[in-house]
């Protein structure tokens, strides 16, 4: 106990807001991010080791009873390069959704973005564990025919090269993709205007046709990502230890038992 004490003393490792441009408290507050992506690739590689084959074939016949034709193809198949080159900035696009938010709430206040970044971190964490025991590749094969090696000016290859930094043939579903862009709206929209949630929407939107359009997932994914978007969410609301105030008494947390909490309501912590 003393030795936390000492710890919690020292910069970056406490619960004011006073000390967010430190150094410290900015390398704490922002690795989660960064150490997710590896636990993504980890997470295609197990769901090999545990599981023999995949549910591509029964996702892609769920998907034709859903639609009546393979979504995939139709939706891109002979479409112009600034399209293809369209949905994949879109697609790409994620990444940013991602952090933006995270810096709009870490610039208001720390406790706000603590709240924030631990129900997306949670979320992903999840879904990870989730593609270990639901293993598919997705409708990845079909990108040899649909953007051939050399197709494309920047966002084509930058995805390529992404996707082919790490393994992830085995991450299709539910869709991270939609479930995080889900949970990421309805935490951010009320912080927004109305302007800024019709964006936002759009932009959100334009991501779920995106997934598809560029053949990384099924639309059952993208159903299903909604879903367990939807349903992460509400939990988040309801996780008494995800929620927690600021130092009192000393500089013990108190944690809060409310179960009608708001990730982003006004706070007087700072």
């Amino acid at each position: 106990q003393a030795a936390w004490v000492k710890l919690s003393q020292f910069p970056g490792f406490n619960d004011t807001a006073s000390d967010k441009s430190n150094g410290w408290t900015i390398l704490r507050a922002w690795i989660p991010i960064l150490i997710i992506i590896p636990f993504y690739s980890e997470a295609t590689f197990l769901s090999h080791y545990f599981i023999p084959g995949n549910l591509d074939e029964w996702l892609y016949r769920t998907d034709l009873r859903l639609f009546g034709f393979d979504l995939n193809s139709a939706l891109s198949t002979g479409q112009p390069l600034w399209l293809d080159e369209f949905f994949h900035g879109v697609y790409f696009s994620y990444y940013g959704l991602m952090v933006y938010p995270a810096v709009l709430l870490y610039r208001e206040s720390i406790l706000r973005f603590r709240h924030y970044l631990a129900g997306l971190i949670l979320l992903l964490m999840v879904h990870n564990l989730l593609f270990v025991f639901l293993p598919a590749a997705g409708p990845v094969h079909l990108r040899v025919e649909l953007f051939p090696a050399g197709t494309g000016l920047l966002f084509i290859p930058l995805m390529n090269w992404i996707y082919g930094w790490g393994d992830y043939a085995g991450a299709a579903i539910p869709s991270a993709h939609v479930a995080a862009s889900i949970f990421i709206f309805l935490s951010l929209r009320n912080q927004l205007k109305q302007a800024g949630q019709t964006v936002l929407a759009i932009w959100i939107l334009a991501i779920f046709g995106s997934t598809v359009y560029c053949s990384y997932h099924y639309g059952i994914d993208v159903i299903t990502g909604i879903c367990t978007g939807l349903i992460f969410y509400g939990m988040y609301l309801k996780w008494p230890w995800l929620q927690y105030k600021p130092q009192q008494n000393g500089g013990t947390r108190q944690p809060t038992t409310s179960t009608s909490f708001a990730p982003f309501a006004p706070d007087s912590a700072d």
